[in-house]
């Protein structure tokens, strides 16, 4: 149980700490802090649900803050495609073929 909460809190440390930083955009970077965040609420209300005292409905607002948390993380990996890129795309199957050797025709 200890070493999950080290994990929460080091996630939201980590997503806390990337904001400003180069190499992500500012977007994204306040995704990664807000699904952090929102992950984080669900899992400490998880936690008072079922160690310290029931809440009648509880488990709506969990689940709300647990998939919009996620929706935050999924949409901070996310990096929106423009035509240029999209135009170098390769199908999965071409991506994983061995690449030719010297002397194959």
């Amino acid at each position: 149980m200890a070493a999950y909460v080290v994990v929460i809190c080091t996630m939201m440390w980590r997503a806390t700490a990337m904001l400003g930083k180069a190499g992500l955009a500012r977007r994204e970077q306040w995704f990664a802090l807000a699904g952090s965040l929102l992950f984080a609420t669900s899992d400490g209300l998880l936690a008072l649900q079922l160690f310290v005292h029931p809440m009648t409905g509880a488990g709506y607002p969990i689940m709300l803050l647990y998939w919009a948390g996620q929706l935050g993380i999924a949409l901070s990996a996310w990096a929106p495609q423009t035509l240029g890129s999209l135009a170098k795309f390769q199908p999965l199957d071409a991506a994983l073929r061995p690449a030719p050797r010297p002397g194959d025709a």
